[in-house]
């Protein structure tokens, strides 16, 4: 990673008259956040969860009564039962 960033990153330390130990902080910073993104990718991938699966598509009315009354959606619901 550190050779796609090192010649932007060399431009920056210059103009912004940053240290050699500033300047490879930010490289190793970037590096950090390169891999952790992959890292996140190569989990997620490897899950097999589908990936058309978000909230909206969740179908609440499948959990049970007292658990589908806690959701913040049904509040008025919850309310409306009085079940403490």
């Amino acid at each position: 990673m550190f050779r796609e960033y090192h010649a932007e990153y060399a431009l920056k330390a210059m103009n912004e008259e940053l240290s050699y130990e500033q300047y490879l902080f930010e490289l190793a910073q970037i590096e950090c956040e390169v891999r952790r993104a992959n890292k996140i990718i190569r989990l997620v991938k490897a899950s097999k969860l589908p990936m058309e699966k978000i909230l909206e598509n969740f179908h609440l009315k499948r959990l049970p009564l007292r658990i589908y009354c806690l959701s913040p959606f049904n509040i008025r619901v919850y309310m409306s039962l009085g079940i403490d």
